[in-house]
Parts: C-alpha cells; structure tokens; sequence
C-alpha cells in the first residue's frame, strides 16, 4: 500500500461516523447487587464495547448532556422518564426502549390511558403511553411480550421488534465444591436463581420437596416489600434447604451452585423472559419453567419441562424428573450460539442504524 493511499485510509477511519448511545434505567435498577434487570444492563453494556460503530456509556444526570447523544436507550418503560423523553425528542434524538413490562391489566392499562386522554386524569400508564408516542422503536423480549404492548398502548407493530436477552458465559466451568463446603452437602442440588418473592414461587418449590433428601440452593434477596414472604420461606424451609442471599452475577458461588446443580427451576407465575432458564441451561443443568412462557418460541421445547407454577404436585413432579434425566450436551452449545452477548448485541445495533 503506498504512503498516500494509507495516510488518506487513517484519515477516513479518523473521520467515520460513530454512532454515540446513552444508555439509561430507572432510579432504583441497580440498587440490589442481583436481579434480571441489572444484569441485562450491565452485560448488554459490556457486549457493546467490541463493536467500533458504537460508543456506549451510561448516562449520568449530573454531568451528561443529551445533546451530545444520537440515540437513547432506555431499559424499562417507567413514567420516571416521561420529561427526559420529551426533552430528547425536541432535541431530534432518537429514542428506543427496551419495554421489559409485567404482563397483566391490560384492560386496566387501557382505561387509565382514555381517562387521561379525555378526562386529563394522567395515570402512570398514561404517562406511559405519552413516553411510547415518543419513542422510535420498542424492543420486546419475547412475541407474548409484543402482543402485550399492542394489546395495551397504541404503538405501530413495525417499530416493535423481538430480542432475547444475552446469556454470559461466566455461568459455565464453576468449581461445585465452593458451594457444596458452603453450605455441607455432597449430593447434586436444585438451584432456584431470582428475587425471592410470591410471584416467582420459591415457597412452591419448599412445600414440593420438603420431604426429600435432595439439596436445594436458593440465590437471592427478598422483595423489601414483602419481608413477610421471604420469612415464610425460611420458616417452612427443612435442613436440605439454603439461602444464599443476593450473589453478583460474576461471583463464583453462582457458577458454583450451577455446577453443582442437576435442576434450575423457575416456576414463577408470571415471567416474560426468565434469565435463570437460559444461565441454566448453558450451565449444563436440567431446567424446570414455569408454563407462562412458552420455550417453543426460542426452539426450547424439549429442553426444558414445563411446570404449573400453581400447582405444588406438578412442580414435584416435574422437579424429580429432571434430576432423574440426562444431561443434553447439545443444547448447550445451542444456547451458547443463539444467546449470546455478541450475537444479541449486533441485532440491537442493527435496529438503531435501521432508525
């Protein structure tokens, strides 16, 4: 290559567009050292760094301008940002969110939207909507989800697409024997990973196997709204049975327990993605989900049992049979694959250049 010719390519790379994000969630997502959200942010931020179109940070109120971004990536459609957006979008940002909403009410969310849309009683799901009439593209975790937000806002399908989270990799070749000395069991265990609340079922899973032998780790907090859950859990609890506490993601206990582990079990009553499965699954372990998701729509079906998170008979059932099974290595690699950060990041990267 002649000296011209490459001193006019460094020019050019100098001179390329660089796409710059701000990546924002409301006030009180990071506030746990766990939980899906947060690990959704920070690993989504971290993937996007090895991709030089981008340049991503954080977006700090006290010392960031909006201005100097091109694209607003919020995480969670929450009322709290309803000004910001507004403010965005008369600057001529573009705006996207990642909805990540509790699927219920729907109904409910309709009616509050027409009394402040004709009688100015502005409820969070008004707010909400005004935030949606704003926003250049939504991204969904799974179809249900999707259907959700056009069951419940007033939003153009084509601008809604489908993304599942990434799943990181640190989950795998944990060392079982840290987890096993923590707590003194040998046998394989059954690990439950989530917020130790009433919706993702932790005590379903303790009155289903209370009268077995098996061990069974549960990694998370309590919900600080509902200590009285959480109390109940433990009180209930028999002595093959340990709280771990929230974990980091990238603390080896949780690789550990996963290792250790023959069965992740997530049996909430309502989920619209379920971390746990996915961390599961390419972990090496059996993984019983609750039935409000439907795995066929990731190809799933037959790697993962479905429970009926109502039903304790049926998640001993469904328990026992997994930590009787054989382990699939095939499916790890085909979670590894299809779920992973830099797979899932370039399609995210792929809509904002699309907006």
């Amino acid at each position: 290559m002649s000296k011209k010719l490459n001193v006019l390519l460094q020019e050019a790379l100098r001179n390329r567009y660089i796409m710059k994000i701000a990546i924002q969630s409301y006030n009180n997502f990071a506030q746990n050292i766990a939980g899906g959200v947060r690990t959704k942010v920070f690993n989504y931020r971290e993937s996007l760094k090895s991709f030089s179109e981008i340049e991503c940070s954080f977006f700090d109120k006290w010392s960031d301008r909006l201005a100097d971004y091109d694209l607003i990536h919020y995480f969670a459609l929450k009322p709290e940002f309803y000004e910001q957006v507004l403010l965005a979008k008369s600057l001529g940002k573009k705006i996207v969110f990642s909805s990540i909403v509790p699927i219920s009410k729907a109904c409910w969310i309709r009616f509050n939207i027409f009394l402040g849309r004709y009688l100015k009683i502005h409820s969070v799901y008004y707010l909400n909507q005004r935030i949606l009439d704003n926003t250049d593209a939504i991204i969904t975790e799974t179809k249900k989800e999707k259907d959700f937000i056009l069951q419940s806002y007033k939003y153009d399908e084509n601008r809604i697409f489908i993304l599942p989270n990434g799943v990181a990799t640190d989950v795998q070749g944990g060392d079982p024997s840290i987890v096993k000395k923590k707590f003194g069991f040998e046998k394989e265990c059954i690990v439950h990973v989530s917020r130790i609340d009433r919706n993702k079922n932790q005590l379903s899973v303790i009155r289903a196997m209370k009268d077995t032998d098996i061990p069974i780790v549960f990694i998370g907090g309590p919900d600080p709204n509902d200590m009285a859950y959480y109390e109940q859990c433990k009180a209930e609890a028999t002595s093959n049975m340990f709280f771990a506490g929230w974990v980091y993601h990238d603390d080896p206990l949780l690789a550990s327990t996963l290792a250790a582990a023959k069965v992740s079990v997530l049996p909430s009553y309502k989920e619209t993605f379920g971390n746990s499965i996915y961390e599961g699954l390419l972990a090496g372990c059996n993984v019983v989900a609750t039935n409000a998701l439907s795995m066929a729509e990731w190809g799933l079906e037959n790697d993962v049992i479905s429970c009926n998170p109502a039903d304790v008979d049926n998640i001993r059932e469904c328990i026992l049979k997994a930590y009787n099974n054989d382990i699939n290595p095939t499916v790890i690699e085909k979670v590894k694959e299809e779920f992973s950060f830099n797979s899932i990041a370039k399609k995210h990267i792929d809509i904002y250049q699309s907006i």
